[in-house]
């Protein structure tokens, strides 16, 4: 039997103290993504989609790497790689899964028309489901605007305030309300033409999450 060097012995130690606390920090990880996922069970929509793409980055960037690294190094294959990379694949398919699910039906009064239009268009860019037709479990994002304009035409500073409310099964998740400003001398709806231009300039320079007072990843 060969015995080992001192040197040897030193690296052959370091390796294994090396592959444990890998293999440490992946059942971690691991454990930490069941937790959240069963946090955010019974939460709503919109945070169970923004946990799970959290967790979905999590498994994909700080577990993958490690199973593969610890699948390389562990010389007795007492690592079993398959396990860990098809728990990853599961929390992909749970991401996907909630993804397709998520919808957002956005509606308002007759004078939030150039808003609602606004708001679904800035959704869609981000790649999630404008619905125009409300479902069972879709985000509502309900506007209402008033102004201080009598009639059609308008004289001085035009205010409208912009109401936003965004709800998931009646229980209200967000929204904010918006004071617009604009110097109008004409027809009304100039003074809301260019309400609307700012009202979008603000979500591209904010974002959509901010303007509806939800977080949206």
């Amino acid at each position: 039997m060969k015995l080992l060097n001192h040197n040897e012995l030193t690296i052959k130690t370091d390796k294994h103290k090396f592959i444990k606390g890998l293999i440490g920090s992946i059942d971690a990880k691991k454990n930490s993504i069941e937790l959240k996922l069963k946090a955010v069970q019974n939460r709503d929509a919109l945070m169970r989609y923004n946990v799970k793409k959290t967790l979905l980055k999590e498994s994909k960037e700080e577990m993958f790497p490690n199973v593969l690294v610890a699948g390389e190094l562990e010389s007795f294959k007492r690592f079993n790689k398959k396990y860990y990379l098809d728990f990853i694949s599961k929390i992909q398919k749970e991401f996907i899964k909630e993804q397709k699910s998520l919808n957002f039906y956005i509606y308002g009064d007759k004078k939030s028309v150039d808003f609602v239009n606004i708001i679904k268009n800035s959704l869609a860019k981000q790649k999630l489901n404008v619905v125009n037709k409300k479902r069972k479990n879709s985000i509502i994002v309900r506007l209402k605007t008033i102004d201080n304009i009598g009639n059609k035409i308008c004289r001085g500073i035009a205010v409208l305030k912009l109401n936003i409310k965004v709800l998931d099964n009646s229980q209200q998740i967000g929204g904010k309300s918006f004071v617009l400003k604009e110097r109008c001398n004409g027809l009304k709806s100039s003074a809301y033409k260019n309400a609307s231009i700012h009202f979008k300039q603000d979500i591209n320079s904010q974002g959509i999450g901010d303007i509806l007072g939800i977080e949206v990843k």
